[in-house]
């Protein structure tokens, strides 16, 4: 699920890149729902609502912003990046 999210964050930033915003607001929105529905059942559920809600947090700068800053695109970078490699020592 954390690396579905992940690969859903990488998606979004690629699409805000070429300037489809709607479309990257729709894949945080969704993958933040997939969490929070992977989180009900999970025993890591604390680290999936928190992934959810940067997601969240992510989708809402667009709707603010209308655009994706640098700064932005690079911290959903390295949240992207730091799950990945968490995911990888488990």
């Amino acid at each position: 699920m954390i690396l579905k999210a992940a690969r859903a964050q990488d998606e979004a930033r690629a699409q805000a890149r070429t300037g489809d915003l709607d479309g990257a607001k729709r894949l945080l929105r969704e993958a933040a729902q997939d969490l929070r529905r992977a989180a009900t059942a999970s025993s890591r559920s604390s680290d999936l609502e928190d992934q959810a809600a940067e997601m969240e947090q992510h989708a809402q700068t667009f709707d603010v912003d209308g655009l994706m800053n640098p700064m932005q695109s690079k911290r959903m970078h390295y949240q992207t990046h730091q799950r990945k490699r968490r995911r990888d020592t488990e």
